[in-house]
């Protein structure tokens, strides 16, 4: 019996399943609402870790800290906020924001 390598992309989405959405405009309101890392959780939460936040590319500047951060979302809505560090990530030549990482739930 002779075996045959899988063809490359092989599983194909049924044509009935929805296509995934942009999470972007959340991501943006994440980002708008979240405010500097300076002297909040996040700081204490990296600290706690001995992690430097000084010696961080962008030190603490390149964090933020939103106190309420959407964690679990249902039916288009939210169901579960924490605290949590946010990163975004921007296009160098526009500065605008094109990804967010973030959900690191913050425990004290």
């Amino acid at each position: 019996m002779k075996l045959r390598a899988p063809v490359r992309n092989s599983v194909q989405r049924p044509a009935s399943a929805p296509r995934p959405r942009s999470t972007l405009p959340i991501a943006a309101m994440i980002w708008r609402d979240a405010r500097s890392a300076h002297s909040t959780l996040v700081e204490r939460w990296l600290k706690s870790r001995d992690l430097n936040p000084a010696a961080l590319p962008g030190g603490l500047n390149a964090l933020r800290y939103h106190p309420a951060c959407p964690a679990l979302w249902e039916r288009g809505r939210v169901c579960l906020t924490a605290p949590a560090m946010v990163v975004g990530m921007a296009k160098i030549a526009t500065s605008s924001l094109i990804k967010l990482r973030g959900g690191w739930q913050l425990s004290t």
